[in-house]
């Protein structure tokens, strides 16, 4: 007799955190990955780049009593991510700063796009992961079609 396993599904949890503590807490700005250019602000880098975001570890997890993945559970998480704003003085200048103004309607629009772009490689993460459990063969770029297609309807489902 034939033994065939099906393929488990995997039961997604996006936890896209992020940490805006002050200065003092957050650290340097070497510490932290850029998703988009400080030359060209408004290009944003691809999702197959974003991939290998720093994570929290699963002590962190623990700590901030969030799940943890397990054979059921697929955890996708981000530390330290950030975006570069328009200059925000007169001159041109703007001083390194981790704490969000939300005052600001700049950073506030940044803000919502860190946000995106985070949901939008969680998906990228989550599908490619689905993807090799299941064999699919869908290539990277079949991959970001999809949240792209979906990030919309992902959006209401929060």
């Amino acid at each position: 007799m034939k033994n065939i396993r099906k393929p488990q599904m995997l039961l997604i949890i996006l936890t896209a955190l992020f940490f805006w503590g002050s200065s003092a807490n957050a650290g340097t700005i070497e510490k932290y990955t850029f998703i988009n250019s400080i030359d060209d602000r408004g290009h944003y880098i691809s999702l197959q780049e974003l991939v290998d975001l720093p994570a929290y570890s699963n002590q962190v997890l623990k700590e901030k009593s969030l799940p943890l993945e397990d054979e059921n559970s697929l955890v996708i998480s981000f530390d330290k991510v950030a975006i570069w704003l328009e200059p925000l003085d007169w001159q041109g200048q703007a001083d390194w700063v981790s704490e969000i103004d939300l005052s600001d309607r700049k950073q506030r629009e940044a803000l919502d796009t860190l946000d995106e772009r985070a949901q939008q490689v969680a998906l990228f993460k989550a599908f490619s992961a689905v993807n090799q459990q299941t064999n699919s063969g869908l290539s990277q770029a079949a991959i970001t079609e999809i949240v792209q297609s979906v990030s919309e309807d992902f959006q209401t489902l929060l």
